[in-house]
């Protein structure tokens, strides 16, 4: 299995993330508690990807 490379990663996380958060939005009102969690998730993919950055800087 060949590695990913860096543009790859980024391109997953970013895309990850984006589904947290619009999972966050659209539970916002049904179930709090999903809302929440993905919002969490979101916040935890977004901090790898601010981490993968500064590393690359």
């Amino acid at each position: 299995m060949k590695p990913l490379a860096h543009t790859q990663i980024l391109s997953k996380l970013e895309s990850k993330y984006r589904k947290h958060m619009e999972n966050a939005y659209h539970f916002k009102y049904t179930d709090p508690s999903v809302s929440d969690y993905s919002e969490f998730k979101a916040y935890k993919t977004l901090a790898k990807i601010q981490f993968l950055l500064r590393a690359s800087a």
